[in-house]
C-alpha cells in the first residue's frame, strides 16, 4: 500500500474480508451451466484483500487488488478513461519496485 500510495498519491483503499454478500447471492442465482463455465474459465477471487482506487484530474483512473498478506504476491491493476495521462504514475511504481506492468491478452 505504502508504494501504491507513493506512486498513486491520494489513492484510496478498502478492506475486504471476505466475499460480499452480494456476490454470494449473485452466485446462488446463477444457471448451473453458468457455474460450470465459471468454474472452468474464471479465476477465484482470494480474500481477505484489498481493493485501492485512484483517479487523477485527466480523466484516467486505476482499480488495484491484491491480497491482504505479506508478501503481495501480486496486484491486479484496471485502468480507466485516459490511461495514458497515468504513465508517469505507473513510471513511478516501477522506479520505486521494479514491478512490470502485464497487459492480458483478448
Amino acid at each position: 500500500m505504502l508504494r501504491l500510495s507513493d506512486a498513486f498519491p491520494g489513492v484510496r483503499f478498502h478492506y475486504e474480508a471476505e466475499e460480499p454478500p452480494a456476490a454470494v447471492a449473485a452466485r446462488a442465482q446463477m444457471s448451473i451451466l453458468l457455474r460450470v463455465w465459471l468454474f472452468f474459465f474464471g479465476w477465484d477471487t482470494a480474500y481477505p484483500r484489498r481493493q485501492g482506487y485512484f483517479e487523477n484530474g485527466n480523466g484516467g483512473g486505476v482499480e488495484f487488488h491484491f491480497e491482504a498478506r505479506q508478501p503481495v504476491p501480486s496486484i491486479t491493476a484496471t485502468s480507466y478513461g485516459r490511461t495514458a495521462s497515468l504513465d508517469e504514475n505507473f513510471d513511478r511504481l516501477y522506479a520505486a519496485t521494479g514491478w512490470k506492468i502485464v497487459y492480458p491478452s483478448f
